[in-house]
């Protein structure tokens, strides 16, 4: 499914339907890890004690989501890479 997912994305943004720039390839890339993340938890809540009013300043201070206790560390590492603010990986 997760595949399938970045292959959807990377369609799109080749086709220029999801708007090309920067800033939204890197908010594209990392919902894919937040997707990722609940998939290898079966679908539990990603931030269930930040607010959505509070999630940038959460975010830009450095938290991210911890690895789950069943997921694999190459798979974790992707994850951790698609919440880099620098370099983010492509969807391709």
């Amino acid at each position: 499914m997760a595949v399938q997912i970045a292959q959807g994305l990377a369609h799109l943004h080749k086709k220029r339907i999801v708007h090309g720039d920067l800033a939204c390839r890197n908010c594209n890339v990392w919902s894919f890890g937040v997707t990722l993340w609940e998939l290898i938890t079966r679908c539990l809540p990603p931030y269930p004690h930040t607010q959505p009013k509070d999630m940038l300043n959460y975010l830009t201070a450095g938290h991210r989501l911890g690895k789950p206790t069943n997921c694999p560390d190459q798979l974790f590492s992707i994850m951790a890479s698609c919440w880099s603010p620098c370099p983010r990986p492509g969807l391709e």
